[in-house]
Protein backbone atom coordinates (compact mmCIF):
# COMPACT_ATOMS: atom_id res chain seq x y z
CA UNK A 1 0.00 0.00 0.00
CA UNK A 2 1.65 3.37 -0.52
CA UNK A 3 -0.50 6.21 0.81
CA UNK A 4 0.96 10.04 0.81
CA UNK A 5 -0.63 10.40 5.06
CA UNK A 6 1.24 7.77 7.44
CA UNK A 7 -1.05 5.76 9.83
CA UNK A 8 1.93 6.47 12.12
CA UNK A 9 4.86 8.76 12.03
CA UNK A 10 7.04 6.86 14.82
CA UNK A 11 4.70 7.78 17.09
CA UNK A 12 1.17 7.40 16.82
CA UNK A 13 -0.59 10.78 17.06
CA UNK A 14 1.57 13.56 15.05
CA UNK A 15 0.45 16.22 12.72
CA UNK A 16 1.66 14.02 9.95
CA UNK A 17 -0.31 11.26 9.98
CA UNK A 18 -3.70 10.31 9.05
CA UNK A 19 -6.09 12.36 10.64
CA UNK A 20 -7.54 10.25 13.61
CA UNK A 21 -6.57 6.79 15.49
CA UNK A 22 -9.96 5.74 13.64
CA UNK A 23 -8.92 6.22 10.37
CA UNK A 24 -5.06 5.11 11.61
CA UNK A 25 -6.62 1.47 12.65
CA UNK A 26 -8.76 1.36 9.88
CA UNK A 27 -5.56 1.12 7.23
CA UNK A 28 -3.82 -1.20 9.70
CA UNK A 29 -6.67 -3.17 10.02
CA UNK A 30 -6.78 -3.67 5.97
CA UNK A 31 -3.45 -4.01 6.10
CA UNK A 32 -3.39 -6.86 8.49
CA UNK A 33 -5.98 -8.39 7.20
CA UNK A 34 -5.17 -8.63 3.79
CA UNK A 35 -1.61 -9.52 4.48
CA UNK A 36 0.12 -6.78 2.96
CA UNK A 37 3.74 -6.99 3.53
CA UNK A 38 4.51 -2.91 3.99
CA UNK A 39 2.61 0.56 3.93
CA UNK A 40 4.89 2.73 2.34
CA UNK A 41 3.65 7.01 2.99
CA UNK A 42 5.07 10.12 3.10
CA UNK A 43 4.16 13.59 3.97
CA UNK A 44 6.15 13.27 7.28
CA UNK A 45 9.83 15.18 6.82
CA UNK A 46 11.72 12.43 8.32
CA UNK A 47 11.77 8.76 8.60
CA UNK A 48 10.02 6.34 10.65
CA UNK A 49 9.63 2.28 10.35
CA UNK A 50 7.77 0.16 12.66
CA UNK A 51 6.92 -3.35 12.13
CA UNK A 52 3.02 -4.00 13.71
CA UNK A 53 1.04 -7.17 13.00
CA UNK A 54 3.53 -8.83 10.68
CA UNK A 55 3.09 -5.32 8.07
CA UNK A 56 6.14 -3.23 8.12
CA UNK A 57 5.42 0.32 7.72
CA UNK A 58 7.64 3.41 6.24
CA UNK A 59 6.66 6.75 6.13
CA UNK A 60 9.68 8.73 3.96
CA UNK A 61 9.54 12.35 2.83
CA UNK A 62 12.48 14.42 3.12
CA UNK A 63 13.82 15.50 0.10
CA UNK A 64 12.53 18.99 0.47
CA UNK A 65 15.02 21.26 1.90
CA UNK A 66 13.95 21.47 5.49
CA UNK A 67 13.91 18.13 7.11
CA UNK A 68 12.80 17.55 11.03
CA UNK A 69 15.50 17.90 13.34
CA UNK A 70 17.61 15.04 13.53
CA UNK A 71 16.70 13.64 10.20
CA UNK A 72 18.97 14.25 6.71
CA UNK A 73 17.57 14.47 3.32
CA UNK A 74 17.06 11.16 1.65
CA UNK A 75 14.94 9.04 -0.83
CA UNK A 76 13.60 5.69 -0.40
CA UNK A 77 14.63 3.19 -3.17
CA UNK A 78 12.05 0.36 -3.54
CA UNK A 79 12.66 -2.60 -5.63
CA UNK A 80 9.75 -5.28 -6.07
CA UNK A 81 10.99 -8.87 -7.75
CA UNK A 82 8.45 -10.80 -7.89
CA UNK A 83 6.77 -11.60 -4.22
CA UNK A 84 10.09 -10.07 -2.80
CA UNK A 85 10.13 -6.05 -1.70
CA UNK A 86 13.12 -4.43 -0.32
CA UNK A 87 13.75 -0.76 0.60
CA UNK A 88 17.13 1.30 0.83
CA UNK A 89 17.17 4.65 2.61
CA UNK A 90 19.29 7.03 0.13
CA UNK A 91 21.14 9.76 1.73
CA UNK A 92 21.07 13.10 -0.32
Amino acid sequence: IISHYAPYTGQFQSPWSLSSNEESAILKNIAYENKVNMVISGHYHGLAEKTIGGVKYITTGSTNKIPNIGDERHYLQVTINNTTITTKTIEL
